[in-house]
């Protein structure tokens, strides 16, 4: 029994020794320092964030005074939201224990010059400051990452969609939005609404109609609150029927300034086109956020109900009343 003790304490001792010896070897662990940044920058630091897959395919965002654009894409407003959210989630990231620490694992996870899912290259003054390459996914939200001029490869928590190479998903979907207070007027074709006070009218009321104010307001919300479906781009295109516009809007702010919403049905289904002066681009819409402003007169206007007609009504109520009594 003795000796069966002293052979499965020798073998163990054997086991700590070789685990001691690989979690000692310098090429494993001697880079890793516990807190240290993956990255270590900052986006106030940066001008330029290139993102691209092993294809070719890229999104270049840049910044442009106070605000990031979309420089690959018409250099449309990007949504600060959502650069903060996926550059503070990189940013943040620092270095745990390494899954590989090779050259040749770099291609097995998918983290190589050659092969990646995604290359995000961050820019100051057209040099490039740091370069991150993501690649597969061993999980939910998360991807091995490495960063260039190191072989050690990490898994992070991030998701390759945040990361997205479609300019939508990068777009400011706010820049049609407006705080409904600022309006005081809205015209169309068919009718024009006008603030008065803390309440909205209709113009030309006949002597026996009222403004329905929830009807109006509502159309005043839907109006400030305009989201789009994507962007179109700068230029007119035939397709978007904007030579031949089904409606439009104006609006009038507190500030003065007019702003012109100029709708269309496009030749592509019931997506419809939408072009507002005081912007430079072109915006599809669904057929549901058109149809909601595309009313007429009559939705804003009830028969005004006198106190001689409340009278005649309560005289019938009563009438009926005893009729059947």
């Amino acid at each position: 029994m003795s000796r069966t003790v002293q052979i499965l304490t020798i073998l163990l001792l054997v086991q700590v020794v070789i685990a001691i010896g690989l979690f000692s070897r310098g090429e494993d662990k001697g880079a890793f320092t516990g807190g240290e940044k993956l990255l270590g920058l900052e986006l106030s630091g940066l001008d330029e964030i290139t993102l691209s897959e092993k294809e070719g395919k890229s999104v270049v965002i840049n910044r442009q005074g106070e605000n990031w654009v979309l420089s690959s894409f018409h250099d449309f407003p990007v949504s600060l939201d959502k650069l903060k959210q996926v550059t503070d989630s990189l940013f943040t990231v620092t270095k745990g224990w390494p899954v590989a620490t090779t050259k040749t694992a770099t291609k097995r996870f998918r983290v190589s010059e050659q092969d990646f899912e995604r290359k995000v290259l961050f820019s100051k003054d057209g040099q490039i400051v740091k370069t991150l390459y993501l690649g597969s996914s061993p999980g939910f939200k998360q991807v091995h990452a490495r960063a260039e001029g190191d072989d050690d490869i990490y898994m992070i928590d991030f998701s390759l969609f945040q990361a997205s190479m479609k300019p939508a998903d990068w777009q400011n979907k706010e820049v049609l939005k407006h705080n409904k207070d600022e309006f005081v007027k809205l015209a169309t074709a068919e009718f024009s609404l006008e603030r008065k006070g803390d309440s909205w009218i209709v113009s030309g009321l006949q002597g026996d109609e009222e403004t329905t104010q929830k009807d109006v307001e509502d159309y005043v919300s839907r109006t400030a609150n305009l989201t789009f479906v994507d962007v179109l781009g700068k230029d007119n295109k035939p397709e978007y029927g904007q030579d031949n516009s089904e409606f439009s809007i104006t609006a009038l702010l507190k500030s003065g300034e007019t702003i012109e919403y100029r709708f269309s049905a496009m030749g592509e289904g019931d997506n419809h086109a939408l072009k507002v002066s005081n912007l430079d681009y072109y915006f599809k819409l669904s057929k549901y956020s058109v149809d909601d402003l595309k009313v007429k007169r009559d939705r804003f206007v009830t028969a005004k109900i006198t106190k001689e007609k409340t009278k005649e009504k309560t005289k019938e109520k009563t009438k009926e009343k005893s009729d059947t009594e």
